[in-house]
């Protein structure tokens, strides 16, 4: 599981590692101490084909959070463009979150 990528790492795109099955709901929009940090560089992630889950591990550590799971899905990765194979279980992810995507 990728649990967060350093906001101020440079370059413009990532590479999520083809063991990851699972990306964290906040692994790109990362807090100190419940503040926000922007990206500052970032603006594609590549993801493995057998990533099958975006979910937070630590859900029931966050008794504040605002809205659905789908809704901070959303604006956690709003600003994202997630490049995937077609038809793979990511690809089936992003789509039901209705997250900016297109095929590699």
């Amino acid at each position: 599981m990728l649990l967060l990528y350093p906001p101020a790492k440079e370059g413009a795109s990532c590479t999520v590692p083809q063991t990851a099955e699972a990306l964290c709901d906040y692994a790109f929009c990362p807090t100190f101490y419940y503040k926000p940090v922007p990206r500052k560089y970032l603006k594609t992630v590549i993801l493995p084909p057998n990533l099958h889950t975006i979910a937070n591990p630590n859900s029931e550590l966050y008794h504040d959070e605002v809205g659905t799971k789908e809704e901070r899905i959303k604006a956690a990765f709003q600003d994202l463009l997630f490049n995937v194979q077609k038809d793979s279980a990511a690809h089936k992810e992003l789509a039901r979150y209705d997250l900016n995507y297109e095929f590699i």
